[in-house]
């Protein structure tokens, strides 16, 4: 039975690797289920591919984690596996970009970053930012949400180790529980916590990581300015294509479909 089941699942990681199959599943499944199938597979794959490298970067097999220890439990292993996915994410390239969607008549700029984990991307784009500041007239003063107080407090200690005063660190434990946990009712849920109206909501791997993704998102967006922009990125474009109906369903416009990076697709979105 185990050899039989390995079998059916490397066959499915194959034909979901296919543009036919993922579309062929995609169209016979629910969206509930096709929504399950993905982030089980997923994770299936990121922690065999990680449990063979000690926390190998996924789409670089031979990119080893940085402790270089190998990663023991599971949920080490699936947060590994997005910090090697973010770092696959040209920051200088990601910060040209953001900078174009940046309103020029303001002083003060915010975006948004839910979710930014070890704040690799996060503070790295906080300090590019803090940099340009001197040949612009804006501030823009990056949010990392994060949902517990550990991860938040970390976030806050990078962005002190670079003196970057442009950075704050959010916590949003309301509605962004792990999957499983459906308790909408402790507090802000995602963006919506920040303290001013932002400019950028940035989604960076992030449809998957929570049980409600939608309502997360339609929370956060309670924050976006008018004509603010929507950045989302994912490795699966039908995940994508996820988010951007919830977006477009809340009135949100298509603004842009940018290729960027390789082995993700981007999407921007703007609030009417």
């Amino acid at each position: 039975v185990g050899s039989a089941r390995e079998y059916v699942e490397a066959l499915l990681v194959k034909i979901m690797d296919t543009d036919a199959g993922s579309l062929a599943i995609t169209q016979a499944a629910e969206e509930g289920q096709i929504l399950k199938f993905v982030s089980d597979l997923r994770a299936k794959r990121r922690l065999e591919a990680a449990k063979r490298t000690g926390g190998a970067n996924l789409l670089n097999p031979e990119k080893f984690n940085p402790s270089g220890v190998p990663l023991s439990t599971e949920s080490q292993v699936e947060d590994q596996a997005r910090e090697d996915e973010l770092a696959q994410i040209d920051v200088e390239k990601l910060h040209r970009y953001l900078s174009t969607l940046l309103p020029r008549e303001e002083p003060t700029l915010a975006l948004a970053d839910l979710y930014p984990g070890s704040g690799r991307v996060t503070i790295h784009l906080a300090a590019m930012f803090a940099m340009s500041a001197a040949t612009s007239s804006s501030v823009v003063h990056v949010y990392g949400v994060e949902r517990s107080g550990p991860l938040v407090d970390r976030l806050t200690s990078r962005a002190a180790e670079q003196n970057l005063s442009n950075f704050s660190a959010v916590l949003a434990p309301g509605g962004t529980q792990l999957p499983g946990e459906k308790d909408y009712d402790d507090g802000h849920i995602g963006a919506e916590a920040v303290p001013v109206d932002i400019d950028i909501l940035m989604l960076l791997n992030v449809w998957l990581l929570v049980e409600d993704p939608e309502s997360v998102l339609i929370h956060s967006m309670r924050r976006l300015k008018p004509n603010g922009k929507i950045f989302m990125i994912e490795e699966d474009p039908n995940i994508l294509m996820r988010g951007t109906k919830c977006a477009m369903e809340q009135k949100c416009i298509m603004y842009a479909k940018p290729d960027l990076f390789p082995h993700h697709y981007v999407c921007v979105l703007s609030r009417a």
